[in-house]
């Protein structure tokens, strides 16, 4: 059974701003089929803000990355909550999670990741997602940069 995770905006900013980095191959393991990617408006939403924000990715680049992530996840609305006491724009990505009741929250986001386990939900780091999938996998890792 493949497992079904959200990515955080920070992880999929990251993986569209440097395309060798970890994030980036996470992104790549779902478009593979790894796992399944659950995203809601909300977190697409906050990426195009921070994305036209920094104003480093070309207006092309990101329509380019919104049709990707629109084929290849799953959308949800989040669930209303007050998971997060640091940050409340952390409750719908948590409620994105929970809604899908996702195996796991993947975020670089430390009060996030302090957070613990939230209603069946693991919260971890991009390093700790990858290793899952990576022993999951039986040791090797299932993305085009490894192909």
């Amino acid at each position: 059974m493949r497992l079904l995770a959200v990515l955080d905006t920070n992880v999929l900013v990251s993986a569209l701003l440097e395309p060798r980095g970890l994030p980036a191959r996470l992104l790549d393991q779902a478009v593979d089929g790894a796992f399944l990617l659950a995203l809601s408006d909300y977190i697409l939403g906050e990426l195009d803000d921070v994305l036209g924000r920094l104003g480093e990715v070309e207006p092309a680049t990101r329509r380019d990355a919104r049709r990707l992530l629109d084929r290849v996840s799953r959308r949800v609305r989040p669930l209303s909550g007050s998971w997060s006491p640091r940050d409340a724009k952390d409750n719908p990505v948590v409620g994105t999670a929970v809604a899908a009741m996702a195996d796991y929250l993947v975020t670089g986001d430390r009060p996030l990741l302090d957070l613990g386990p939230v209603s069946g939900v693991e919260i971890v780091s991009v390093r700790k997602f990858h290793r899952i999938l990576a022993r999951r996998a039986g040791g090797k890792t299932l993305n085009r940069h490894s192909r």
